[in-house]
């Protein structure tokens, strides 16, 4: 077997996915290493949530693994037993909204029948450990692994997806309160919250979105204040279908917006066009979605084209109001939300919240609504951050991230928008020198492409990458 080894840091589903595609295109044996803590690999955070009512954001059909099978996935949680299992998948219009976990098994039955035979013969082995630090090693590198062992590889892909959530400012001294949730993703702590409590969700994303279902239906008694500062809360699913599939819009020489618009080089002229689109549509009957998700699907195109100042008024101004347009509910959490929203168990506020201190276990809260001065005081059985995951990722307790960062091997972006990469996906230094060998995959690429948040961009990145990785190691 060759003697190529490639280090792929963490074993969610962008690295099971890179792990696949490379042993699937390359043309000689490799010697592929995931590294990850989890037990089993595939899922990672968004993709292990074993609650029941935790469901993927969009239809089985725009989450796959494979460019050439877009409905891979879509077969598997039929033929699985899985849809059977649940059939609250399927939603009124016939699609189907899988669980997270269900696509999770989905990614790590794939990675399992390539670790067992792949067409490059490669080997595919799992690491139950986690990387704390690289280093430059020849024309490779090495990675020191958590237990101390050295780990060297000619190849690194980094993938990071979900880093640690900040901890909002009034509650950091208080971060160590018993009252005070810091991890969204623990819902084994979660169940410990009194089935009657009165609590603050700091955040109103699709984090939220998830454990208001999961909070208000295992405690009928509850109450939730779900609290951001302009109070967008994820909005419903299109219903007019797409005259292509999400991989067709995705490979189009010139994407459906572009067609139309050109590429506009201000970040105002993106807004306006896009409105322009929406208002045409609706004359017709055609819902906001469709012109959305022709933005979306343009974004790989127009993000690059912004001048940087484009692109940090956009980060200023628009991103917020992009995310919430941009996630957005399956109908079945959809309609809980609505359904706790209507009996006064749910609410959302816009505005700010100014202090937080501990009363007899609990905590009062200061808050001031958006475009008012008074400031009002509430008292909390318990508070959850919902916020998202630290944008900084020098500041996000990554131990490699953060070395990569102070070892020049990796610069954080502007904006809090991930790492500096090239087109082919390789770390940049702080002045922009490349890093051969080493690529970071995924969402924390966002600075250089703009839409890399969804499975489909994601997808289509790793396939790309592992085809241009495996074609410069040929012989």
């Amino acid at each position: 077997m060759s003697g190529t080894t490639i280090a792929i840091v963490g074993g969610g589903y962008i690295g099971a996915a890179a792990a696949i595609h490379l042993s699937r295109v390359s043309r000689q044996a490799l010697n592929i290493i995931i590294i990850d803590p989890s037990a089993v690999l595939g899922g990672g955070v968004a993709f292990s949530a074993k609650d029941p009512d935790h469901r993927l954001n969009a239809p089985t059909r725009v989450h796959f693994l494979y460019p050439g099978n877009t409905e891979s996935f879509t077969e598997w949680h039929g033929s699985s037993g899985a849809q059977a299992a649940d059939p609250e998948s399927v939603a009124a219009d016939g699609r189907v909204f899988a669980r997270r976990a269900d696509f999770g098994a989905y990614v790590s039955s794939e990675l399992d029948i390539h670790r067992a035979e792949n067409p490059s013969h490669s080997t595919i082995t799992h690491i139950s450990n986690m990387a704390t630090s690289l280093a430059k090693q020849g024309a490779g590198w090495r990675l020191t692994l958590s237990s101390g062992a050295p780990l060297g590889a000619s190849v690194v892909l980094v993938t990071p997806c979900n880093l640690a959530p900040a901890v909002p400012s009034p509650f950091r001294e208080l971060s160590a309160h018993p009252a005070v949730y810091t991890n969204p993703w623990d819902l084994a702590q979660l169940s410990e919250i009194p089935a009657d409590a009165k609590l603050l969700i700091v955040g109103t994303g699709l984090t939220m979105a998830d454990l208001a279902v999961t909070l208000l239906r295992d405690g009928p008694e509850r109450r939730i204040t779900a609290v951001s500062r302009r109070g967008l809360y994820p909005l419903a699913q299109r219903s007019h279908p797409p005259s292509e599939t999400v991989w067709e819009a995705l490979i189009r020489p010139v994407p459906a917006f572009v067609e139309r618009h050109g590429v506009p080089k201000s970040a105002l002229a993106v807004l306006r066009a896009h409105r322009a689109d929406i208002a045409k549509l609706a004359a017709e009957g055609i819902e906001w979605q469709v012109a959305f998700d022709e933005l979306r699907d343009a974004a790989h195109r127009l993000w690059p084209s912004l001048p940087a100042a484009e692109q940090q008024r956009y980060f200023r101004h628009l991103s917020p109001w992009y995310e919430t347009h941009r996630f957005r509910l399956p109908p079945q959490t959809g309609a809980k939300l609505d359904n706790y929203r209507q009996d006064g168990r749910l609410k959302y506020r816009a505005g700010f919240l100014t202090h937080a201190s501990d009363e007899d276990g609990r905590l009062r809260v200061g808050f001031r609504a958006r475009g008012q001065n008074l400031e009002t005081e509430t008292l909390y059985d318990a508070v959850i951050n919902c916020t998202g995951p630290e944008r900084d990722p020098a500041r996000a307790g990554n131990l490699l991230l953060a070395q990569m960062i102070g070892d020049d091997i990796a610069a954080a972006s502007p904006f809090g928008m991930g790492l500096e990469v090239d087109q082919e996906c390789r770390s940049l230094s702080a002045d922009g020198a490349v890093m051969e060998n080493l690529h970071i995959i995924g969402p924390m690429t966002r600075s250089r492409f703009g839409e890399i948040n969804g499975i489909p961009t994601i997808a289509q990145q790793v396939h790309r990458v592992a085809g241009e990785i495996t074609a410069r190691l040929e012989p």
